[in-house]
C-alpha cells in the first residue's frame, strides 16, 4: 500500500480521516499478525486503497474477522457471513452475494413453516372447540377428556416466530416537484484549488437535467472542493462555475449537523419544514422514529440516525437537484437502503461524492474521476469505468512498448541517411489525428443532450488522443535524427 511522501511528512493529528486509516492500515500489516479484527476498514479510504486492502486480503493466509457494510468489498472477500440479527446470530457459508441469495431462500423456507405450523394449530384448536361442543352436548366425559388433551398438545407445542426481513414497505417519494433547465451545472476553464495550490488546472464539464453523475478520485484530488465551490456558485459569484437559476439543491453533507446539539429530532426536523407535531411524527415514524424516540437531542443520534433524519427533511423540501458527499460513510445496510430507496424516487439530478462501489454502480450514468491533475468523465456506471480505465491503461503500455521499439530501431539507424518523405509522413498523420479529435470535440460541445453517442465519442477521442501522443514521439526522435544527419 502506499502511504505517498506527503503523508509521511505530516504529523499524525493533523491528517485526515482517510489518510489515518492508511496509516493504521500500513502499521497493522507490517507486523505481520496472523489474525486481523477490522472495524469498517474501508471507511473514508479512497477508491484505489480499497482495492489494495481487498487484493491484500485475498492472498492473506491468516484469518480475518471484519465489521462491515461495503457491500462490493463483502462480494469481493469473504467466505463467511455472520449476521447479528434479533438477538442471535445467523452464519451464511458464502459472500455478500452468496448471503443475499441464502437469507431469502431461508426467509421463504421459515415462513412455509410458520404457515404450516399456524394452520396445524388452527386445525387442533378447531378440533378441540368442537369435542368441548360434542362432550357438552352427550355429556360425554371421555370426550372432555380427548379436547383437554389436545389443548395441552398445542400449549406444549414450541411455537416458531414468524419470520421477518428488512423491507421498506411504506410508500417514499420526494416532494419537490418543479424541474431545472436543461443545463443544471456547468464548469468552463474552472480552476480547482485548495488556498493557492491548483490541483486541477483545467475543469470543463456540464451536468445535464436528470443525470446521476458521481465524483471519484484518491483522498486529497479535491472531489469535497469540487462539491463545496458548486454550492459556492449556487449562491454567489464562483469563477469559472455556474449553476442554472431554476436549480433547487438539496444538500447531504458528509459530517452532518444540525442548528444546534440540543435541539431533538422533531425540533430539527421543523427548523427545516414547519408542520403539525401529529402529522410530522407520522411522518418521522416511517424513518423509524417512533414514539418517545423524537424527543431525543440530536446528539444522541448515531452517524447512521443523523443521515436517516437529514433524508426526511430533504424528501419533504422543493429541489431538483440532489448533492451528496460520502452519502453512505458510517451507516449500515438497512439505512442505505433507505437513502437508495429515497435517491430511486427522486427525478431530478443528482451529483455525489462517493467511495461505495456498490451505490456507484447502482446510481451512476456517469463517473467523473480526478487523475493526475485531470477531470475526466465515463459515460457509465462503475464497472463500465473500470473496464474503459483498463482498456486505455493497456493501450498506454502499448503505446510505450512501441515507443521503446522504435527507439531502439532509431538507435540502429543512427549512421544511416535518413528519408525526408518520412518525416513528411509523420506530419500528415498528426495532422489528420488533430482534425479527427477537433471534429469529434466539436460533435460533443454541440449536442450536449446526445448522451450514448457523447459517450462513445469521448472514447474515441481517448483512443485518437493516445494515438497521437505516440506519433508525435515518433516524430521528434525521426526529426531529429534527420536533423542531425543533414544538418
Amino acid at each position: 500500500m502506499n502511504i505517498g511522501v506527503e503523508i509521511q511528512k505530516k504529523k499524525y493529528n493533523v491528517l485526515s480521516g482517510g489518510e489515518k486509516n492508511r496509516v493504521m492500515l500500513a502499521k497493522i500489516l507490517l507486523e505481520g499478525p496472523d489474525t486481523l479484527l477490522l472495524d469498517e476498514p474501508t471507511n473514508h479510504l479512497d477508491i484505489e486503497t480499497s482495492e489494495w486492502l481487498e487484493g491484500y486480503l485475498k492472498e492473506y493466509e491468516g484469518s480475518a474477522l471484519i465489521i462491515f457494510h461495503d457491500r462490493y468489498f463483502l462480494d469481493q472477500v469473504v467466505d463467511k457471513i455472520y449476521e447479528i440479527n434479533n438477538g442471535k446470530i445467523d452464519t451464511y457459508f458464502g459472500n455478500y452475494f452468496y448471503y443475499l441469495k441464502e437469507r431469502e431462500l431461508r426467509y421463504e423456507q421459515a415462513l412455509r413453516h410458520y404457515n404450516a405450523q399456524q394452520r396445524k394449530v388452527k386445525q387442533m384448536e378447531k378440533a378441540a372447540t368442537r369435542m368441548r361442543d360434542w362432550a357438552s352436548r352427550a355429556d360425554n366425559e371421555a370426550m372432555f377428556v380427548r379436547a383437554k388433551a389436545m389443548e395441552r398438545r398445542i400449549e406444549r407445542m414450541y411455537l416458531v416466530d414468524q419470520p421477518t426481513k428488512d423491507k421498506i414497505n411504506f410508500r417514499i417519494a420526494f416532494d419537490g416537484e418543479g424541474r431545472s433547465g436543461k443545463e443544471v451545472i456547468r464548469a468552463k476553464n474552472y480552476q480547482l484549488k485548495i488556498l493557492d495550490q491548483v490541483l486541477v488546472d483545467k475543469v470543463d464539464f456540464t451536468l445535464m437535467y436528470g443525470e446521476r453523475a458521481a465524483l471519484i478520485g484518491n483522498n486529497g484530488t479535491g472531489k469535497s472542493t469540487l462539491i463545496k465551490d458548486i454550492l459556492r456558485a449556487y449562491e454567489e459569484t464562483v469563477e469559472g462555475l455556474t449553476v442554472n437559476p431554476s436549480a433547487k439543491i438539496g444538500y447531504l453533507e458528509q459530517d452532518i449537523s444540525f442548528e444546534s446539539n440540543e435541539m431533538t429530532i422533531l425540533e430539527a426536523f421543523k427548523s427545516y419544514i414547519p408542520g403539525l407535531d401529529g402529522e410530522i411524527r407520522s411522518y418521522l415514524a416511517r424513518f423509524e422514529f417512533r414514539g418517545e424516540d423524537v424527543f431525543m437531542p440530536v446528539s444522541n443520534l448515531s452517524g447512521g440516525e443523523k443521515v436517516r433524519l437529514r433524508v426526511a427533511i430533504l424528501m419533504k423540501q422543493d429541489i431538483n437537484c440532489l448533492v451528496l458527499d460520502g452519502p453512505t460513510n458510517h451507516i449500515d445496510i438497512k439505512t442505505r437502503k433507505v437513502l437508495e430507496k429515497a435517491i430511486e424516487t427522486f427525478e431530478g439530478t443528482i451529483l455525489y461524492v462517493s467511495h461505495d462501489r456498490y451505490f456507484l454502480n447502482q446510481f451512476s450514468d456517469r463517473i467523473m474521476a480526478i487523475h493526475n491533475q485531470r477531470l475526466t468523465s465515463y459515460f457509465g456506471n462503475y464497472e463500465y469505468y473500470k473496464e474503459k480505465k483498463e482498456s486505455i491503461e493497456s493501450e498506454v503500455v502499448e503505446s510505450k512498448e512501441i515507443k521503446s521499439q522504435v527507439s531502439e530501431e532509431l538507435g540502429k539507424e543512427r549512421k544511416k541517411k535518413i528519408n525526408p518523405y518520412k518525416v513528411e509522413i509523420f506530419e500528415k498523420k498528426i495532422e489528420d489525428l488533430e482534425k479527427s479529435i477537433d471534429e469529434k470535440q466539436s460533435f460533443v460541445k454541440e449536442n450536449p443532450s446526445a448522451y450514448l453517442k457523447i459517450k462513445a465519442t469521448l472514447d474515441e477521442i481517448k483512443v485518437l488522443e493516445i494515438e497521437l501522443e505516440s506519433t508525435l514521439e515518433e516524430y521528434y526522435g525521426y526529426h531529429e535524427l534527420f536533423e542531425s544527419n543533414n544538418g
